[in-house]
């Protein structure tokens, strides 16, 4: 009877049981793709109604949490931007932010800030200049264009709270006829008394018509 190779059987152990961790690595990334949060998208323009969920956001101060646009949910089901062409209101894009103060015990409130934007072509008045001559005048209008995202809607905010239970904000902006997409930045804020409100990064939220 022939001898097995030491070094063969070596070979074959690994082999097989680096095929065993490839395939428990591949599960576990399976689990954690289901697991990352579906981050929010633009609607497409031919749709007249679609819903994206958003991750959502923490105000931190001072290594603290001070408010939260619901991050605690990771399928985060009730933070939603919407494109809307079906409502009564009219065509429109809203955006629903559950939203608690997470240290009401400082007895400053929370609320969500949103800033909106579009983006289309533009064209303007540049200039208008006079011309005059012995026969004849004329007036030169000049004309100007831009493309790109421009400021819609500032400084649009929730109603202030200091609930440590969910409170469900839900605003809506008409679509700008003018432009073909619009967006949002949208935040969670905190009121403060002598400075400017504490804010936290934003999530951008948009749809396109």
């Amino acid at each position: 009877m022939g001898e097995f190779p030491v070094s063969a059987f070596v070979s074959a152990f690994i082999s097989r049981n680096a095929r065993r961790i490839a395939l428990a690595a591949a599960a576990s990334l399976a689990v954690a793709v289901v697991s990352v949060p579906t981050a929010a998208q633009a609607c497409t323009p031919s749709a007249s109604s679609c819903t994206a969920r958003y991750a959502g956001l923490l105000l931190l101060t001072s290594g603290k949490v001070r408010g939260e646009i619901d991050y605690t949910n990771k399928s985060f089901p009730n933070n939603l931007n919407v494109k809307d062409f079906v409502s009564y209101h009219g065509d429109n894009q809203t955006i629903k932010a559950p939203l608690r103060d997470r240290n009401s015990g400082d007895g400053d409130k929370v609320y969500v800030r949103w800033d909106y934007y579009t983006n289309g072509s533009y064209c303007y008045t540049s200039g208008i200049g006079v011309s005059a001559g012995i026969d004849s005048a004329g007036v030169n209008i000049s004309i100007g264009c831009t493309s790109g995202w421009h400021s819609f809607h500032s400084d649009v905010e929730s109603s202030h709270t200091s609930s440590t239970s969910w409170i469900f904000m839900t605003r809506w902006e008409y679509i700008d006829a003018k432009a073909n997409s619009m967006r949002a930045t949208t935040r969670v804020c905190q009121d403060e008394a002598w400075v400017s409100d504490e804010c936290s990064g934003s999530r951008l939220l948009g749809i396109s018509y």
